[in-house]
């Protein structure tokens, strides 16, 4: 859509194609013998690792047992079942226990990859600073659309609908069905004339679910949201909290993250603070990041507050322990992380050219939970505000 005003932004924003990139490498030990199979390794789904033992080598449920062990990082990679049918595979062979390990070069270039994904915006706004017109134009490989056939036929990408401004009467009916997971998807801010559509783009390239897996769509969001602001000559928290009005949880995060970090007051020159809150699917969490930027160029995050209600929970450290690591990724993911593809393959291959962020990058980190009778959710959404409120920051 054209649109026309003295007020519009014409926005695009992407996030690149990542590896898992877990310290712990794939690895899993099985012994399978004429009656009985045991396995152990690091296992992030039980039950389809169960099926799977089932499906290769025809024995019962009561004949197999699965050994959890100690995950070395996670993060998603180690939902899929291909190591362990590798060890199952081989054990049944040669009739003896085996231990598949793969080198660090061997599980970064045969991952399941973030899939990459492009935002367009053209907005318009009104004379108060509020959007007229929001159109949204999004592009992104699809991990579920290559586990779920229907949806590459039917063109939707349901992961294009967590944390962001718009919504469908049919993705809150599709998604459980999918997914398993009875989740409120719907928008937290108030924006009129939302126009959003979405474009599966099909790669050859191994697909799967990755650390806080919707925080693409909350950098998308959340940095229009900021450039608006800027646009309508507002303070980007001030601007938030009116689109907030009938969000009131919503409004409560962003409104202590504010008051933890103390918004508004006189920073150190040089230093600018940037603000942003997600819904992760019923996990609301507001960070608010101060960096500062050299004359060389070189970023540097110093403080990270945030904020967060995920309903009830049992252990706050743990709880705060999982927010600070998702900080920690996003900053990864915000200044050095990403897989390029060339001649159909993986160019990176261990941490000297696929580099994560270490402990010199680590800012300070502070975490508040707020106690709310809300239904459990996680804390995987200390991942999604942390891009955004880095470079709205800067």
């Amino acid at each position: 859509t054209e649109l026309s005003g003295e007020k519009v932004l014409d926005l695009e924003y992407e996030i690149q194609f990542l590896s898992h990139a877990a310290i712990e490498p794939i690895n899993c030990t099985a012994f399978v013998s004429d009656n009985f199979c045991e396995v152990w390794g690091p296992f992030q789904g039980q039950t389809n690792t169960m099926k799977k033992v089932k499906e290769i080598t025809g024995l019962s449920e009561d004949q197999i047992l699965v050994h959890t062990t100690y995950v070395g990082g996670g993060f998603g990679r180690k939902t899929k079942t291909d190591f362990l049918e590798q060890a199952v595979i081989i054990s049944m062979t040669i009739k003896k226990p085996v231990q598949v390990m793969w080198s660090r070069e061997e599980d970064m270039q045969h991952d399941f990859y973030h899939p990459a994904s492009k935002s367009r915006f053209q907005i318009s706004l009104g004379d108060d600073g509020r959007p007229l017109q929001w159109d949204n134009q999004y592009a992104a490989s699809s991990q579920m659309a290559q586990d779920y056939k229907f949806l590459k036929w039917m063109d939707i990408n349901l992961i294009s609908y967590f944390s962001t401004a718009h919504s469908d009467f049919l993705i809150p009916k599709i998604f459980p069905t999918v997914m398993g997971y009875d989740w409120d998807i719907k928008p937290h801010y108030d924006i009129k004339g939302v126009d959003f559509k979405s474009s599966i783009v099909e790669v050859d390239i191994p697909l799967g679910f990755w650390r806080g897996w919707m925080f693409q769509n909350t950098f998308f969001l959340e940095s229009a949201l900021d450039e608006s602001a800027h646009r309508a000559g507002e303070d980007p928290f001030d601007y938030r909290i009116k689109l907030l009005r009938k969000s009131p949880r919503h409004k409560k995060v962003l409104e202590r993250v504010a008051e933890e970090s103390k918004w508004g007051s006189p920073i150190t020159d040089g230093h600018g603070k940037g603000i942003a809150i997600c819904d992760f699917a019923g996990s609301i969490l507001a960070e608010v990041a101060e960096v500062s930027v050299n004359k060389h160029g070189k970023l540097v995050v110093h403080r990270v507050d945030c904020v967060i209600d995920l309903g009830r929970y049992v252990n706050p450290e743990i709880v705060k322990s999982q927010v600070e690591g998702c900080v920690i990724t996003g900053i990864s993911v915000a200044t050095k992380e990403k897989i390029t593809i060339k001649n159909g393959r993986i160019e990176q291959s261990n941490f000297d050219d696929y580099r994560i962020a270490r402990l010199k990058d680590t800012p300070e980190i502070n975490v508040t939970i707020i106690d709310s009778e809300f239904k459990p959710t996680g804390a995987d959404a200390g991942l999604a505000p942390t891009l955004p409120a880095i470079t709205n920051a800067i």
